[in-house]
């Protein structure tokens, strides 16, 4: 009998894509040709079955089906699920047509393919790692997801992470994150609450741009460096609630695209205009 090594990191358990074969072990992508070209007999492996040679499944749940830390299926019926520490991946459609209203991703996922949650429309509530570089709208597409939390313990969120959750209202951030990346939230077009807390240090290029439902936001004062456009196109936020510090070697305005010029604010600190000059970071907008 032969079965296929990982000439990377040694591991016999694929999963079959459309392009190949991907080692589960450290997510290489073998062509078809070339996968054919890892098969080994199992004498060489001193005589072990295949099974004998794959990871073991990280948990035993019977709800789960655990191919070492490739979570492939759920098949029980909670309205709530926890899924097992140690899963690294959540395959495509593992999810699909559960009736599950929240769940709760543990800090060792580091890929949730596209469509791991399909058609799940009664889930609302997720609580994720920061660290997964996933696009959630991707994994979650068709679902009602309504509120988001992160993870404690997370120290950044990754970029493009929420982009494009268009059904999202509300969002959780836990003062373990210092970093919030680029475009993270970016086109979150229901988003109209924010808990930012003040370990953030640092917010990338349009991390909330265009979060059209966004009416008021508190930027904390240990925010040491943000980047241009963060809050772009963000229509309906009220510059008289919009708390920011003064960021003076910004190149371009936070708020651009969003009216408060038109309204007699400043684009760049959210201070008030007079005669085109910001009371608050003394700019000239003119």
């Amino acid at each position: 009998m032969k079965v296929p090594v990982c000439d990377l990191c040694g591991c016999t358990q694929f999963i079959k894509r459309e392009e190949g074969f991907a080692c589960t072990g450290c997510g290489t992508l073998y062509p078809r040709e070339e996968a054919v070209k890892l098969l080994r007999d199992v004498s060489e492996l001193g005589g072990e079955t295949p099974a004998e040679t794959q990871k073991a499944a990280v948990t035993d749940n019977p709800d789960f089906v655990v191919r070492g830390d490739v979570l492939e299926k759920y098949v029980g019926n909670d309205d709530e699920v926890t899924i097992p520490e140690g899963v690294r991946v959540i395959l495509t459609d593992c999810f699909e047509d559960k009736h599950i209203h929240g769940v709760t991703i543990p800090d060792s996922v580091e890929l949730i393919e596209a469509d791991a949650f399909p058609d799940c429309d009664q889930l609302t509530y997720a609580t994720v790692p920061g660290t997964l570089e996933s696009r959630l709208s991707d994994a979650f597409f068709a679902s009602e997801l309504k509120e988001i939390g992160i993870s404690y313990g997370s120290p950044i969120i990754h970029d493009h992470l929420f982009e494009d959750l268009d059904t999202v209202k509300i969002v959780w951030i836990p003062d373990s994150v210092t970093e919030i990346g680029e475009e993270a939230f970016c086109n979150c077009a229901e988003l109209d609450e924010l808990h930012m807390p003040d370990s953030v240090l640092t917010i990338g290029s349009k991390a909330f741009a265009y979060c059209e439902e966004l009416s008021e936001i508190t930027v904390p004062d240990s925010v040491q460096y943000i980047s241009e456009d963060a809050f772009k196109g963000c229509i309906v936020l009220d510059p008289e609630c919009t708390i920011v510090p003064v960021f003076p070697d910004l190149k371009s305005p936070l708020f651009h695209d969003a009216g408060f010029k038109e309204r007699g604010f400043c684009e760049w600190c959210a201070g008030k205009l007079e005669n085109g000059i910001c009371t608050r970071c003394g700019r000239n907008t003119q």
